[in-house]
């Protein structure tokens, strides 16, 4: 069964479950019994593929954004 994170939105306590996909929607909160929303978060990984010539990590991260390469925030320059 895939796992799914969930935060409440009455409480905003955050869990993890083991649901069949068909009941992934509709999960209520164990401690307020309020309505559990699912919790979309990034797959950690790596890009891996062929860089454009005078590009590097930076520019593929900014063509992935969609933006432009001076516009790319800090924190995301390698």
């Amino acid at each position: 069964m895939p796992t799914y994170d969930y935060r409440c939105e009455r409480c905003g306590d955050e869990s993890t479950s083991s649901v069949k996909m068909e009941m992934r929607h509709g999960q209520s909160c164990a401690r307020c019994r309020g309505l559990l929303k699912m919790v979309i978060r990034p797959v950690p990984g790596k890009i891996v593929g062929q860089i454009a010539q005078g590009g590097g990590p930076d520019r593929v991260t900014a063509e992935l954004l969609n933006i432009p390469l001076k516009e790319l925030p800090p924190g995301l320059k390698s």
